[in-house]
């Protein structure tokens, strides 16, 4: 795995995981307030090839120890309430709901 800027600003971070020369999965970081304290955990992403491996679980947990020497003493993240594997590993790394928000989507869009 590498931890590279992405986009601009030169604050948004991102994971990959490579197997065999292939990125196989992402993750994204980014600060959410200006103290640099609170953090988004957003785009976690898996190939489906590559699935129930433990990658997105390493991705999750190197991406929070990256925002933690960052200064991060709370990170948030967002996840689709019928995205019961997600749910279940935030939960197991020790994450908790704080809210559960309807947003709108036009047809067809995620």
């Amino acid at each position: 795995m590498s931890l590279f800027p992405i986009g601009n600003p030169s604050w948004q971070y991102g994971f990959v995981y490579v197997s065999s020369g292939l990125v196989v999965g992402n993750i994204g970081a980014q600060p959410i307030s200006s103290a640099m304290d609170t953090w988004l955990i957003a785009n976690v992403a898996v190939h489906p090839g590559h699935r129930r491996k433990g990658i997105a679980k390493q991705l999750v947990q190197t991406a929070l120890q990256s925002v933690a020497n960052r200064g991060a003493t709370r990170v948030i993240l967002q996840v689709d309430i019928d995205n019961n594997d997600a749910a279940s590993l935030y939960t197991q790394i020790g994450f908790k709901t704080l809210a559960i928000r309807t947003i709108w989507r036009r047809k067809g869009q995620h």
